[in-house]
């Protein structure tokens, strides 16, 4: 690291003509509850996508998700719409104290995140119908065009 960061002094010492040299970067002060709260709730929906193309890619490969996936799935779903509330709560408790435009940003941040979590829901509502009306077809194909009532359910549970 100290080699690369000579290197990277001479040649802007190079480029400028005067001499450069590069501060340490500066230590984090120790996060806040509300930053934790954020990162949590960042890393839950993450995974959340991750699932959803997980399950995709899983899906059009003609493989079955593993045993428990959809749990896991539907879990950390529910883990992130609860990080979210708590981000909601903690920012309520802790709104007073903040100062300047950090509720605003706190808020407008909660907002966005709660956003995505929406749009994932809706993009995985849309990718189930999908996956159900395909598999009806396919069903139909290898049915002749006609659907038994047994590979009906089988359909609506996929």
């Amino acid at each position: 690291m100290v080699e690369v960061t000579g290197r990277f002094e001479h040649y802007i010492s190079d480029l400028t003509g005067s001499p450069a040299r590069l501060s340490p970067l500066p230590e984090m002060p120790d996060p806040s509850p509300l930053h934790e709260q954020v990162s949590k709730t960042v890393d839950l929906i993450a995974a959340v996508s991750a699932n959803l193309a997980t399950d995709r890619s899983t899906w059009r490969a003609g493989k079955t998700p593993s045993l428990g996936f959809k749990d896991e799935a539907a879990d950390a779903r529910e883990k992130a719409g609860t990080a979210i509330d708590d981000l909601g709560a903690l920012l309520k408790e802790q709104g007073r104290t903040l100062k300047g435009s950090s509720p605003a940003f706190y808020r407008s941040v909660k907002e966005i995140l709660a956003g995505r979590l929406k749009a994932l829901d809706d993009e995985a509502r849309q990718w189930q119908m999908y996956k159900h009306r395909v598999s009806r077809k396919w069903i139909r194909k290898a049915r002749g065009g006609k659907v038994s009532r047994t590979l009906k359910n089988f359909a609506s549970a996929v």
